[in-house]
């Protein structure tokens, strides 16, 4: 169901990302992102690494493959009341 929540209703409440299930954040001009600054989780189809930097990798941080794919974007799930 999609559902319009307001950010003073969010306020003082934890977001969590639909997906991976980790602990989002807000930031102004960039919207829910997760906590390790990414839009987008990211990971490595060669070695299994897994993360999600601002700004995203081009590569892999441990084996240097050049092919890293996107995972999931930061999709909040709304607090339940």
């Amino acid at each position: 169901m999609n559902q319009v929540f307001s950010l003073e209703r969010l306020k003082g409440n934890k977001m969590r990302c639909q997906y991976c299930g980790e602990e989002l954040k807000f930031e102004r001009g960039r919207g829910w992102i997760h906590t390790d600054g990414g839009l987008y989780k990211q990971y490595c189809p060669m070695c299994g690494w897994k993360g999600g930097a601002y700004p995203p990798a081009t590569y892999c941080p441990v084996c240097g493959f050049g092919e890293i794919r996107d995972d999931h974007i930061a999709r909040p799930v709304p607090p339940k009341d």
